[in-house]
């Protein structure tokens, strides 16, 4: 889960201390900015349309699979945390705002989005169309920065406030006796860098992004629209781990904003429908990258191959003299139709939704954390 919503990083038993949490987020920036960057140069160098393809030129055609079916895997679990947290977010907003009935219901909610607004939008083939609405989950994100920075300012949550009165005591703000450490390390550092690989990660897409610049792509303009976003990402991803962890310390709940009360904080409210949107318009985004590794896997296993002869392995004398082009082992003969595409697409999207139906948020964020020292407690 992106860590732009979380600051459990900073726990007290199992936490990060806060310069080493600092460390590894520029650390896997600047990796991941790199990787990224390279994929638009082996696409130019490779002519091809995915990562399973640039491994099946490169590396070996017989494991293109293992590639694309790692990319579906990852893109699936993502999706799948994405549903839940929008069930979540939608399912408060609606309760906030006091609708009754299965309009309240997150089975509903879920059900709803996932019909009327995520199917039609992982159905579209091209990423351009979502260039307005990317847009304004960006504005979303930044006005959730704002309002968490704000909070932190007028000290509305701290101790004797109003606002901390109608916050439950699970949520209330628990601030480990010996303060914010520096260089802390424990095994939750694992589960933070585990957090920031995925927050990171766009690399299932790169091509795609590469291909649908307005103008005629570039490498280099391709470069800069690349590291101005993963510097923007990775300001953001700071910002929300310090805000989160001064708010409410070791209770800072993964997805942070349920921290704060349902009704007695109207911008809070503000904040989870900007969240709830910007969610929902990356959605898209991280299917397009199940669909492409999900299309190849299809192709692979249902297309009938044409396939070259080849030389015996040991024959290494015959290998150094064979001419580069028939080198060339396996050739698709064609592409999947659009109607296996639009079933397939369909399918995966309510597997995907009856999976998020059954995970509440409390259950999704123990995949990342460890209970805090008030569960502990409890659990007593």
């Amino acid at each position: 889960m992106p860590p732009w919503h979380d600051a459990t990083c900073f726990r007290s038993s199992s936490g990060t201390g806060w310069l080493v949490a600092l460390g590894l987020l520029v650390g896997f920036g600047i990796m991941s900015t790199y990787t990224m960057l390279s994929y638009a140069a082996l696409f130019k160098a490779t002519n091809t349309k995915s990562i399973g393809e640039i491994w099946k030129k490169l590396i070996n055609h017989r494991t293109e699979w293992v590639v694309d079916l790692s990319t579906l895997a990852l893109c699936f679990g993502c999706c799948v945390f994405y549903s839940a947290f929008i069930g979540d977010i939608f399912a408060s907003l609606s309760i906030a705002i006091g609708l009754k009935g299965l309009l309240s219901e997150r089975w509903f909610v879920l059900l709803l989005i996932s019909a009327g607004i995520l199917l039609p939008l992982c159905l579209l083939d091209d990423l351009s169309a979502l260039q307005f609405s990317s847009f304004m989950g960006f504005i979303g994100i930044i006005y959730t920065v704002c309002f968490h920075s704000i909070r932190l300012w007028d000290k509305s949550y701290t101790p004797g406030s109003r606002l901390l009165s109608y916050v439950s005591t699970k949520m209330k703000p628990l601030f480990p006796a010996e303060g914010l450490q520096m260089t802390k390390i424990s095994h939750g550092t694992l589960i933070l860098s585990n957090m920031m690989c995925v927050a990171f990660l766009a690399h299932y897409n790169s091509i795609n992004y590469f291909q649908e610049f307005e103008t005629s792509p570039t490498t280099q303009k391709y470069n800069m629209t690349v590291s101005i976003g993963f510097g923007i990402s990775l300001l953001i991803f700071a910002a929300m781990m310090l805000t989160g962890y001064h708010l409410f310390g070791t209770a800072a709940q993964p997805l942070l904003l349920n921290n704060f009360p349902l009704t007695a904080d109207p911008w809070a409210n503000l904040a989870r429908a900007a969240t709830g949107l910007a969610i929902i318009f990356g959605y898209p985004l991280m299917f397009a990258g199940l669909k492409t590794s999900l299309f190849s896997l299809i192709d692979s296993f249902t297309s009938p191959q044409t396939v070259l002869p080849t030389l015996p392995w040991w024959n290494l004398l015959a290998h150094l003299t064979k001419p580069k082009e028939e080198k060339e082992v396996i050739l698709p003969v064609q592409r999947i139709s659009r109607q296996v595409q639009v079933r397939a697409v369909t399918a995966v999207v309510v597997l995907i939704t009856v999976i998020a139906l059954q995970c509440s948020e409390e259950e999704v964020c123990l995949l990342y954390t460890s209970p805090s020292p008030r569960d502990r407690q409890k659990s007593r």
